[in-house]
């Protein structure tokens, strides 16, 4: 036969002195319990607020980011635009400067044709005349090319920059979902 040592035993066979340490023993283990399960909520609850403190330090910190991350986009943005008006002046301008000088050239030829006509005779004028008339159409043409290529020039890398930003803009805002805590 077995024995297991047991406190609880016949009250008739333990002295008094045996059953006073007992009780002792058993007040201090209820104390010792309840003591552990008043530090286990107490860390339960300050883990629970320090979690909450945390999450909102982070989602602070996150929407911290998103704001400095939109402003460098739309920075970005708005000097990409100031850089494409500035191309799109400069080559305004350059267009404006050559139609000017072909309207100048334009309209001091027929006096310096003239001038031509006379000092080469009736005859060689004609020459001269045919072949400043292929030049002239020669110059007008390459002219117009130039200006085509300009504006597909200009248009393509409008294109290219609008593309290039589009994932960098600013996407609306969506709803804020709230989390549901499983217990």
């Amino acid at each position: 036969m077995t024995s297991l040592p047991s406190t609880y035993v016949s009250q008739d066979a333990v002295p008094p002195g045996v059953r006073t340490l007992q009780s002792f023993a058993e007040l201090l283990l209820s104390a010792w319990e309840r003591w552990i399960a008043i530090n286990l909520d107490a860390v339960r609850a300050g883990s629970n607020s320090a979690s909450v403190t945390l999450r909102a330090l982070l989602d602070e910190a996150l929407r911290s980011q998103m704001a400095a991350y939109e402003e460098s986009v739309e920075r970005t943005s708005e000097y990409m635009r100031s850089v494409n008006h500035l191309c799109l002046d400069t080559q305004a301008a350059m267009a404006q400067f050559n139609v000017d000088t072909m309207m100048e050239s334009t309209s001091s030829m027929p006096a310096f044709l003239a001038r031509v006509g006379t000092a080469a005779g009736p005859q060689a004028a004609h020459g001269v005349l045919a072949v400043m008339q292929s030049a002239m159409n020669n110059g007008s043409m390459i002219y117009e090319r130039m200006l085509q290529t300009g504006r597909e020039l200009a248009d393509s890398n409008l294109a290219v920059a609008t593309h290039a930003l589009q994932p960098m803009l600013p996407q609306p805002k969506r709803p804020e979902r709230r989390s549901r805590k499983v217990a």
